[in-house]
């Protein structure tokens, strides 16, 4: 799914500065139902050895999953 620059770069402006989500990294993935939003989001992820916590942009929705269902997710990284 291709995005326009200009978008893109707003939708990163917002990159979490505390906590957890510090060293976070944004990825582009498909979140389907038994999420609070569906369909292709952005989000700031950090994955650690059994956990991937996420923030999704723009929202103040933020989410802990087992790393297996972060895997499942096929989310990708946007460099």
């Amino acid at each position: 799914m291709r995005i326009k620059k200009s978008k893109l770069k707003k939708l990163l402006r917002d990159k979490p500065k505390r906590g957890a989500l510090k060293k976070s990294q944004p990825y582009f993935v498909w979140l389907g139902l038994g999420h609070q939003v569906s369909g292709w989001r952005i989000v700031w992820a950090f994955t650690g050895r059994k956990w991937a916590t996420y923030k999704v942009a723009n929202t103040e929705i933020r989410k802990r999953m087992r790393l297996s269902d972060w895997n499942a997710l096929r989310a990708e990284e946007i460099v």
